[in-house]
C-alpha cells in the first residue's frame, strides 16, 4: 500500500499501519502557524478542536484514541451518544487561533511517534513549502519514492510549472496573536526544523 496521510489523516495513521503493516507513507506538511490559520477557516475542524478542548473540562483525552493501532466499541458508543448533543455552533465559536495551533503541533507529534520505527525506504517526509519553492526536485524525490520506474521528464516540467510560491500569512497577525499561535505550535515546529522567528 502507498499512502499519503496529510492533515487530519494523522488521526488515522496508527490505525491505518496497523491495518497496513508493509504501508510506505508520504507525509506532507506545513508551518503549523499557516496551517492554523487555514484550519480556522473550515468549520469541521473548528467544531472538532472545540469538541476536544471541552472535553478536556471533563478529565478526556481526546487525543489518548488517536495512539491506539485499533479502535475501541467503547469510543464508538460514547460519540453516538456524545455528539449528537453537542452545540457545535458554540463549540466552533470557541476555538481560537491558537486552540488550532495546538491541534496541529499534537498532530505533528503524534505522527511521529506513529512513524518512528519506520525505515527511510517506508516514508518520505515532504515539506509544503519545499512543494512551492522547489517543485521540480520536490515531485522528483516524491516520485522516485513512489516507483523510480515512473520518473519522466515531461511529466515533472509539466507538474513542476502547477505550484505557486505564496507568501506566509501568519507574519501578517497582530504581534500578541502571532506570539500566541507561534507559542501553541512550538512543539511541532521544533520537531520538523522550522523557526519560531517569524
Amino acid at each position: 500500500m502507498r499512502d499519503s496521510l496529510s492533515g487530519g489523516s494523522l488521526m488515522v495513521a496508527a490505525k491505518l499501519l496497523h491495518l497496513f503493516p508493509e504501508a510506505r507513507v508520504i507525509h506532507v506538511y506545513r508551518d503549523g502557524r499557516d496551517t492554523a490559520m487555514s484550519m480556522a477557516h473550515h468549520h469541521n475542524f473548528r467544531v472538532l478542536v472545540g469538541a476536544m478542548k471541552a472535553s478536556r473540562r471533563f478529565g478526556i483525552d481526546g487525543f489518548r484514541p488517536l495512539h491506539q493501532p485499533r479502535g475501541r466499541m467503547l469510543d464508538v458508543w460514547l460519540q453516538r451518544l456524545i455528539f449528537p448533543r453537542l452545540n457545535v455552533r458554540r463549540l466552533a465559536g470557541d476555538v481560537t487561533l491558537a486552540d488550532l495551533g495546538e491541534f496541529w503541533s499534537r498532530m505533528i507529534l503524534l505522527g511521529q511517534q506513529v512513524f518512528a520505527d519506520l525505515p527511510p525506504d517506508r516514508l518520505l517526509s515532504l515539506k509544503f513549502e519545499d512543494v512551492q519553492q522547489s517543485p521540480h526536485e520536490t515531485l522528483r524525490r516524491m516520485i522516485r519514492f513512489i516507483d523510480p520506474s515512473l520518473e519522466d521528464a515531461g511529466w515533472l516540467d509539466a507538474v513542476a510549472r502547477i505550484p505557486k510560491p505564496a507568501r506566509s500569512k501568519f507574519t501578517t497577525l497582530p504581534p500578541d496573536t502571532r506570539a500566541a499561535l507561534t507559542a501553541a505550535c512550538a512543539p511541532g515546529l521544533a520537531a520538523l526544523g522550522y523557526s519560531l522567528e517569524g
